[in-house]
């Protein structure tokens, strides 16, 4: 990328992208701190701030910035080292399953959403507007009006926090 900062004694194997996001002006291609090495495939993409000693695993994906002395890999790049100590090792028995609980949750949000339309459908009409016999529409000085208005609470029990955390990617 024209605006990418690399520092020395960089190792950057082949196929990796060192992207920009979007059209903005300014910078808009990652920096790579000294002694990084990225893996065949690997994607950093944005105005990031990539570490000193850092390694990006093979085909990751880094969507945010890689503190100091971290291996970074995955889609999205996830730190599993920090300063040589495994983080969060990966015992795929315990690993949450972000996909699954956005599914969950926009299940709910359907049903929530599904009940409400059923509770209005049932509900008496918002609005009513009765006219006098003889009275047209557009006579308002004479026209003898009756509203009721009843407004539901906005209920939803969804939790935005996991579905926004999964669409904008769980990176680092």
């Amino acid at each position: 990328g024209e605006t990418a900062i690399i520092g020395d004694y960089v190792l950057i194997y082949q196929g990796v992208t060192l992207g920009g996001t979007g059209k903005e002006s300014g910078k808009r291609h990652p920096t790579l701190g000294e002694n990084v090495v990225v893996g065949a495939g690997a994607k950093v993409l944005g105005n990031l701030n990539i570490g000193n000693n850092v390694r990006i695993g093979a085909g990751s994906v880094v969507l945010r910035d890689v503190p100091s002395d971290c291996t970074v890999v995955g889609v999205p790049g996830r730190v599993v080292y920090r300063s040589g100590v495994r983080v969060n090792p990966l015992e795929h028995g315990s690993l949450p399953d972000s996909e699954a609980q956005v599914i969950r949750a926009l299940v709910d949000r359907i049903e929530t959403l599904e009940q409400q339309i059923k509770t209005l459908q049932e509900a008496p009409p918002v609005a009513t507007i009765e006219l006098r016999s003889g009275e047209s529409h557009g006579d308002s000085a004479n026209s003898h009006a009756a509203a009721t208005v009843s407004v539901a609470p906005n209920s939803c029990s969804l939790s935005e926090h996991v579905l926004q955390e999964f669409f904008d990617g769980t990176g680092i």
